[in-house]
This record gives structure tokens, C-alpha cells and sequence, in this order.
């Protein structure tokens, strides 16, 4: 995490700040802070930034990729959709299917959150919490598995401002420059000159094929999966959006998390 103080240089400290989370994300998150994000006002930016680049344990064969439909919430598409045949972690009920892809060299794995109704993510995205997730998650079971997901990259070309957002979810004082407390980091004598969040911004880039997975970034349902080993294989064809996400399998952290509505960038 970088912190820096700005209030005599808002310019060459936006210009350092975005320097430091281009080299952190390996170049894949340039200008965080847009010009005039900054400003004479500013006080302090808390910045964090993440890399990840991992590569499949099973990976998948560049002659098996072709172009497959794909069901947007608009059209029907075509894009490029990796194909494979073999084992994987793996359950499935009335409502979803959940497929878990490991990388190599530790316990990180992608696990992909596919809704049964076509069109029913945004209702999947309403219920879902996260001790629904690690329920689904610790019941899938290596079994044999015909996979078909399609190549898929997230690459926005704004950064999210996630202020309201994070108001709505329960910490709107923060926001408030008449109500926000943080003494604790500066406790100026004039009430006007106390600290509060002006922004919070995000942005994210995730790149999925057949290799694996880079993915860089800064800034609960009571039924149960079937599991059992079948003596064919099971099939998982990601044909329509889905939730995804990376994580420990050991401790079960979350590193990221994000839905896949179109695997066009």
C-alpha cells in the first residue's frame, strides 16, 4: 500500500501515484487518478494495487479453441470458447453449476459460478452471499468433466467510482465532510479542515485462455450441490454470463471476484 501526503504538489503526486500502480500491475492499470482528480485540497490518497498471473494446472490446447455462441443479455454472439476433457472439481444442482480450475505451484484456483436459467444471473447476483459461496465450494469433488468456457477479458477503460456504492452498503458518514471522523489521523483545530473521504476509485484487468489467467487490480442459498462421482463425465459449457472468482482453496480468501456478461473486452 502506498500513502501519500499532497497538499503542495497535487500534480506531481497524482503523476507518482499512477507510476507506482503501472510498475505494481505490471503495466495493466495506467492513470488511476485521472488529471485534475487531484488537488490543492487533497490532503491524502491510500493507494493499493494487486498482480496475479497464473497458469493452469490443466491447460487447455490452443487447436481445441473455436468460436461457440455465447448468450449476452442483449444477442447471441460468437466468441472464442477453450475446450477440454478431463478432471476437475466439480458440483451441480437445480440452480448452478460450479466448476473449480487450479494453477499451478500452490493452492490458487478459479472457480466458475454458472446460473442454470440463461438469463438468470442478475437473480443469482441478488441472493448470493458469501457463506453461500463456500457452501457450493466445499462440496465440489474431482470427478471427470467436459469443459467449454470461452476466453474472456475485463479491461474497462474508466476506473469505477465506488462512493455511492460504498454509502449504500453502510458507511455513508465517511463521505460526509460534516459528520466523518477520522481524528485518529489528523485532528486540525479548525472543524473545517478535518478529513474526509472525497472518492473512492477503482479499476480491475482480468485476461482468461487457454495458459491460464492474469488478473490485476486496485484500489447465501440453503440448497446443496450434487457431488457425487458419476461414472460419465459431467458437462460444464459456460455458454451464458457467470460469476467468477479467485481464491485460496486454504483459506478460502477471495482475491477477486467478477461476473462475465460478455467475454469480449
Amino acid at each position: 500500500m502506498m500513502g501519500t501526503v499532497i497538499r503542495n504538489a497535487p500534480e506531481p503526486s497524482r503523476t507518482r501515484i499512477n507510476a507506482w500502480v503501472e510498475k505494481q500491475t505490471a503495466g495493466r492499470i495506467r492513470d488511476l487518478l485521472s488529471s485534475g482528480s487531484v488537488d490543492e485540497l487533497t490532503r491524502l490518497i491510500l493507494t493499493n494495487a494487486v498482480y496475479f498471473l497464473g497458469r493452469w494446472v490443466n491447460q487447455f490446447k490452443v487447436k481445441d479453441t473455436h468460436d461457440a455462441p455465447f448468450r449476452t443479455p442483449d444477442r447471441e454472439i460468437l466468441v472464442p470458447t477453450m475446450h477440454q476433457a478431463d478432471a476437475f472439481r466439480f458440483c451441480e444442482n437445480d440452480e448452478l453449476a460450479v466448476l473449480e480450475m487450479m494453477y499451478r505451484g500452490g493452492n490458487i484456483a478459479m472457480a466458475i459460478l454458472l446460473p442454470r436459467d440463461k438469463d438468470g444471473l442478475p437473480a443469482f447476483e441478488e441472493r448470493v452471499s458469501t457463506n453461500g459461496i463456500d457452501r457450493w465450494l466445499d462440496q465440489l469433488r474431482g470427478q471427470p468433466v467436459t469443459v467449454a468456457i470461452p476466453k474472456f477479458k475485463i479491461d474497462p477503460p474508466d476506473p469505477i467510482h465506488l462512493t455511492s456504492t460504498l454509502a449504500a452498503m453502510g458507511m455513508p458518514l465517511a463521505f460526509d465532510r460534516n459528520s466523518a471522523d477520522f481524528t485518529g489521523i489528523a485532528d486540525p483545530p479548525d472543524p473545517q479542515d478535518r478529513l474526509f473521504i472525497s472518492d473512492v476509485i477503482h479499476k480491475s484487468f482480468v485476461n482468461v485462455d487457454e495458459t491460464g489467467t492474469e488478473a490485476t487490480a486496485a484500489a447465501a442459498l440453503a440448497t446443496r450441490c450434487l457431488s457425487v462421482r458419476p461414472t460419465t463425465a459431467r458437462e460444464f459449457r459456460a455458454d451464458h454470463p457467470f460469476l467468477f472468482l479467485i481464491r485460496d482453496t486454504r483459506s478460502k480468501t477471495i482475491l477477486f471476484i467478477g461476473r462475465v456478461t460478455d467475454p469480449r473486452a
